[in-house]
């Protein structure tokens, strides 16, 4: 079966990619791979910095940036848990080789001027949380074990309702008897 194994980039809309792009060059220590204009959209402009050689994280800029003001809580979150508009995107989370690189990071950004949250445990993974320019809620993570049976709550799969059988073919594994 073919599927997605990464990402490609994730694109962002911002109003000032100058902004954006000192910040994650600088701050977050991405490199500038690309600034021109968008494809087939007049006045806009499309900026691609590496995360690797598969994977960059993209800006956009539109002539009318200016013209749309966020709202909190709809268009982007105050913080992680909070909901937002279906269609806009929520956050992204940036991929470190482990929690010494996870703390280099989060050293780098408070040496810059920007706070950050201390690492916090998720079980899978370790993370911390800050924000870029615009309110981009950003997430810092790595991986420190497998995805477990506690990462797939009967309670939630239940209140979603997903039946045993499609479970099964959402996560490849045979059906749980009830």
């Amino acid at each position: 079966m073919v599927a997605p194994n990464g990402v490609n980039h994730v694109a962002y809309c911002t109003r000032d990619m100058k902004a954006q792009l000192e910040f994650f060059t600088d701050v977050v220590g991405l490199e500038l791979k690309g600034l021109f204009w968008m494809h087939g959209v007049e006045g806009a402009i499309h900026a691609f910095l590496r995360l690797n050689d598969d994977c960059c994280f993209s800006f956009v800029q539109t002539a009318d940036a200016d013209e749309r003001e966020p709202v909190q809580g709809l268009t982007y979150p105050s913080w992680g848990g909070d909901a937002v508009a279906w269609g806009t995107l929520q956050h992204i989370a940036l991929n470190v080789e482990d929690e010494a690189a996870l703390l280099a990071m989060r050293d780098r950004i408070r040496a810059k001027g920007h706070q950050v949250s201390d690492p916090i445990p998720h079980g899978f993974c370790t993370s911390i949380y800050m924000k870029a320019p615009e309110n981009i809620l950003l997430e810092f993570s790595t991986m420190v074990r497998d995805f477990g049976e506690e990462e797939m709550d009967p309670e939630v799969v239940a209140k979603v309702g997903i039946s045993s059988e499609e479970l099964a073919r959402m996560t490849g594994r045979a059906p749980v008897e009830a």
